[in-house]
């Protein structure tokens, strides 16, 4: 089942703070859960030929549920986005969201073409693992023109969403 805008808050009052409140309000800041992520290959049907069979995502790491203390918590979950091929091969999962990674972990994007696993993206350029940040947009472009797979990451604020596109 996809995440969907999940946000949470915690304050924590004591017994006596609360008995004097008359007229007091308290003010609680929501703090968004989940993270945004897309994805775009770049190439794909150069390196693994189209068959008419789709090609799809399958997102990796992130956990499964949310405690009563807004941990991510759980078994590592798998997200299959809706994926779109276009003319020239390439496939693209609009903007949709995830658990966010929780701390020392990353996400792992397995691509397919019908049933069959072409490959699975660990991390980016630079060498750092791939992540996907609470309340915060993370693009993900997989490039296979070169022999060597690489993987662009731009996070953006939540909401904008960064795509070159060919027209």
């Amino acid at each position: 089942m996809p995440v969907t805008d999940l946000f949470y808050c915690r304050k924590e009052l004591n017994n006596t703070a609360t008995r004097s409140i008359q007229e007091e309000g308290i003010t609680l800041v929501m703090e968004r859960m989940a993270a945004g992520l897309s994805i775009r290959t770049c190439y794909l049907a150069e390196r693994y030929p189209y068959r008419g069979e789709a090609y799809t995502f399958i997102v990796r790491g992130t956990g499964s549920e949310v405690d009563f203390m807004g941990k991510v918590t759980g078994e590592s979950a798998g997200y299959r986005p809706p994926t779109v091929t276009d003319g020239q091969g390439d496939a693209y999962a609009p903007p949709f969201r995830i658990f966010p990674t929780r701390e020392g972990e990353y996400i792992e994007v397995e691509i397919y073409r019908g049933q069959e696993k072409l490959c699975t993206v660990t991390q980016d350029s630079e060498l750092q693992p791939l992540r996907a940040a609470a309340g915060k947009q993370t693009d993900i472009e997989i490039d296979f023109r070169k022999t060597e797979i690489r993987a662009f990451v731009k996070v953006l604020p939540w909401g904008e969403v960064e795509q070159e596109t060919e027209m």
